[in-house]
């Protein structure tokens, strides 16, 4: 049963609407009989028509209505706060976009417990000319009554505390309100709406929380203004504002919308904001005079595009630690930025800092593991590119090398747009193990190559797919489903020359100079190897000499070994390698074979008192024969 909380006429709109439902439920059934003899379930109906020819629709949690479509109302209309719907209550609490646009109502009544009316909703209603809200928190989507020419009274709105843009252009209300306002300014509950003035500074009304979109664009003549109390700034706000040199803001501010100081050129000096803040719009502060941008306070997530765009003076910014992504061309063209603490920042957009000269640290990038084309281009880190690879925090961004020859760093877990752009072919190219996306544009120019993959990543193995010629080698198991490339797989690495140095003491550092490895590989059950180790490869080197000979060599996942020498200069008991045999090094040894320190803090060949290839309790025991003078080692 469907029923409305309307006025005296509910119990008629009551067996109108039940009418309705008893079709529906017709209508139901049917569909429930041919999706059963189809195998296709029948979708629940989530709308209902009232007398009047109002459309409502359940929210997309069943909690409440969502006023649909009107368009057909005609004359005096009161939207009602319930609706009873299959035997239950709901709340009307949205108005859908453009649901009354165009219809011939007269006049509206909305319900208290409206809180937004979308996009449109009243928009292009020739004969409308009453808005009445019901006193309660609502919000205002873009361009609400636009158009509705005759729409001069609006009531109780109170409770209207934001409005997108141009929610009143071309009605008779702004129009009277534009003309007969005492300080020029245009209120709506909470929303300044619009501002008609022209000083140089103006004081916002305690009440005002938001400051509508294009409130004050273009205006020539306002040098500053308090935002203090104002927790939403909307788009294009202050745009073109060239003369606003000061803004205040306060401590309740929750967003900046886009181009709100957008070409606010005399805006300068440093710009503060507050722990409340959660957003900063697209554009929101290009093309101002800003030296710093102090956001270190703010819960901001996101960087938005072209935020700080063009901003000449920009020298220094200060992130918060939430945010993690800087979007695109955000901080383009400012040619003073030298300094931004980005080391929480995991994705940058195109051209985020391109034609930032000075720009110069890669260290404030070091955790960023997506970087998209063109975001350091015109900086002094690209320079660091020389022919070579250029790596971003865990981001491949860029080599100039027309013929590849390189080893991809282990820990890149991403690879740039147009990446190898200049390259035409993969003489040898090792991806690692940490590897997990290729952008679909990284290998444009790529024509043929020999690639390795050591990753196991699915996705890489997607993203290569577009490869149209070459060699793919991948671990053993994997494959990569692409008739255009031949595909083959590793199977190891072989050292195919040892280091130059093979003789060492327990405390030296293992010296890899001379080394070459090879990458063993078979297609097509040919075996065959590639030497990898002119491409900068960078395996990793575990030993210990007080222990062992042996070097495990390790890269990308594969191993080998290499077997050095070892000079035995240890004095049989001297654990702590003080040259000295003592009750010291009885303690250490002890603690040792205890588990409280660590192998390299003792000299494993002296603590091998008995000669028989490990330390243990008997070499304690014998140590302390020693000390006690009751036996001699020779």
């Amino acid at each position: 049963m469907l029923g409305i909380k309307h006025n005296q006429h509910t119990n008629l709109y009551a067996r109108k609407c039940n009418m309705k439902k008893h079709l529906s439920a017709l209508v139901l059934a049917v569909a429930m009989i041919l999706s059963a003899i189809s195998g296709v379930l029948a979708e629940d109906i989530t709308t209902c028509t009232d007398s009047n020819g109002i459309v409502y629709q359940l929210s997309e949690d069943s909690s409440y209505l969502i006023l649909k479509n009107a368009i057909n109302t005609t004359g005096p209309l009161t939207v009602p706060s319930e609706i009873e719907y299959e035997g239950k209550l709901y709340t009307v609490k949205e108005i859908a976009s453009k649901a009354f646009c165009g219809s011939t109502a007269t006049t509206i009544t909305l319900p208290s417990t409206l809180t937004y009316v979308g996009d449109m909703a009243f928009a292009y209603c020739p004969q409308l000319t009453k808005v009445s809200f019901g006193r309660s928190k609502v919000a205002l989507g873009n361009r609400v009554f636009a158009g509705s020419p005759n729409l001069a009274g609006i009531t109780n709105y109170s409770g209207v505390e934001k409005i997108g843009y141009g929610v009143f252009d071309g009605t008779e209300w702004l129009r009277t309100k534009s003309i007969s306002t005492v300080d020029s300014a245009v209120y709506l509950g909470k929303v300044l709406v619009a501002y008609f003035g022209n000083a140089s500074s103006f004081n916002i009304s305690t009440s005002c929380t938001s400051i509508a979109p294009n409130a004050f664009n273009g205006n020539t003549t306002l040098t500053s203004i308090d935002l203090s109390n104002v927790k939403s700034v909307g788009s294009s706000a202050f745009e073109d504002c060239i003369n606003l040199s000061s803004v205040t803001f306060g401590n309740s501010l929750v967003e900046i919308g886009s181009y709100a100081f957008d070409g606010c050129s005399s805006l300068g000096g440093e710009i503060t904001l507050s722990d409340t803040c959660e957003k900063l719009g697209a554009f929101a502060f290009s093309k101002t005079s800003v030296e710093t941008a102090d956001l270190s306070k703010t819960k901001i997530e996101s960087i938005g595009n072209g935020t700080f765009k063009n901003c000449d003076y920009l020298n220094s910014v200060i992130l918060p630690e939430s945010t993690k992504h800087i979007g695109n061309y955000s901080f383009q063209g400012d040619s003073f930025l030298s300094d931004i603490n980005a080391q929480n920042v995991l994705t940058i957009g195109y051209d985020a800092f391109r034609d930032c000269s000075i720009l110069s640290d890669k260290e404030y990038f070091e955790n960023v593991e997506s970087v998209l084309s063109g975001a350091f281009d015109g900086t002094i880190i690209y320079e660091d590119v020389n022919g070579s690879a250029l790596v971003i925090g865990k981001t491949l961004y860029k080599t100039e090398e027309t013929e590849i020859n390189l080893a991809v760093a282990d820990g890149v877990k991403s690879i740039s747009p147009y990446a190898f752009y200049a390259a035409e072919t993969a003489q040898l190219l090792a991806l690692p193990t940490s590897l997990e996306s290729i952008d679909e544009k990284a290998f444009i120019s790529l024509s043929d190559g020999t690639i390795f993959v050591f990753t196991k990543n699915e996705q890489v193995y997607s993203d290569l797919e577009s490869l149209t010629s070459g060699t793919i080698y991948v671990p053993e198991g994997n494959t990569i489903e692409n008739e255009n490339v031949s595909v083959g797989y590793i199977t190891g690495i072989t050292i195919t020359k040892n280091p130059v140095k093979t003789e060492y003491t327990y405390n030296e550092n293992f010296d890899p100079t001379g080394i070459e490895i090879e990458v063993n590989t078979v297609l097509n059950g040919k075996e065959s190897s590639y030497n990898i180790s002119q491409i900068g490869y960078e395996p990793s080197y575990t030993y210990n000499f007080s222990a062992s000979p042996i070097v495990t060599v390790s890269y990308c996942g594969y191993e080998t070994t290499v077997i050095t020498s070892i000079k035995f200069t240890s004095v049989p008991g001297d654990v702590n390698r003080d040259k000295n045999v003592t009750s010291d090094d009885i303690l250490l040894l002890r603690k040792y074979i205890a588990g409280l320190v660590s192998e390299k803090e003792v000299d494993l060949i002296a603590s091998d008192i008995d000669g028989t290839i490990g330390v243990n309790s008997d070499d304690l025991l014998l140590l302390r024969k020693v000390v006690a003078g009751l036996v001699s080692l020779k």
